[in-house]
């Protein structure tokens, strides 16, 4: 369970392990009434118990400081990050063809027809993702062909996960940059156009968008 509920976090995964640290309350509480009774006696015949109620209090300090980072800023977090991509999309892609990942907040608060290519996946994208397989080339043929045929408009992603297999066809207009990550996955979105004819269109509109002000937009040539 001290495992568990530390090191949860390693690879981001810091969700799901509260109701351990519950259980494992609630099955102590019942059995600490001697310790308020007669404190030096109870820790010399209870030194397991007491080793584990001292362990589960370190717990709960180092998931409160954690607690805190995510309060302070998890859902600027998301606001600069999904929310604001979510906006752009509305406003000018909003029943457009889009390729994404990390969807969130972009298929929430618009129309978009989704291609979620890594993380959730949409079934297209099952064999390339299933058994936790690695990307590879044979990805980025499938990915761009399927998007020229099905006649995909922009892609919104986070470029890290594609492990560097990002379409050559496709053509980044811009970077969205974020400060203090958190809660999202990646500090930096890219946007491309998936459809090159559509770039120099695309840029105009992310010039033309109020993007929040804590929103670095590097805009590329």
């Amino acid at each position: 369970m001290i495992c568990h509920s530390m090191f949860a976090d390693l690879k981001g995964n810091f969700r799901y392990e509260a109701y351990i640290l519950t259980g494992f309350s609630m099955a102590l509480i019942p059995k600490m009434k001697a310790l308020f009774e007669d404190f030096k006696n109870y820790i010399k015949k209870e030194k397991l118990i007491f080793t584990l109620v001292l362990m589960n209090i370190f717990l709960l300090i180092y998931k409160f400081s954690f607690a805190h980072q995510m309060l302070d800023n998890g859902g600027k977090n998301i606001y600069e990050q999904q929310i604001q991509s979510a906006k752009f999309l509305h406003i000018y892609y909003n029943t457009s063809k889009v390729v994404a990942n990390d969807i969130g907040a972009i298929t929430y608060f618009t129309n978009i027809h989704l291609l979620d290519i890594v993380g959730l996946g949409s079934k297209e994208m099952i064999p390339f993702n299933e058994n936790k397989k690695k990307l590879d080339q044979n990805f980025e043929n499938f990915l761009t062909q399927y998007t020229i045929n099905k006649k995909y408009d922009v892609a919104v992603i986070y470029d890290e996960w594609f492990q560097g297999y990002v379409p050559k066809t496709w053509k980044k207009a811009a970077v969205l940059k974020i400060k203090d990550r958190i809660t999202v996955s990646k500090d930096e979105v890219s946007i491309y156009a998936v459809d090159a004819d559509n770039f120099q269109e695309l840029k105009q509109n992310i010039r033309k968008f109020k993007w929040n002000r804590n929103v670095e937009v590097l805009t590329v040539d």
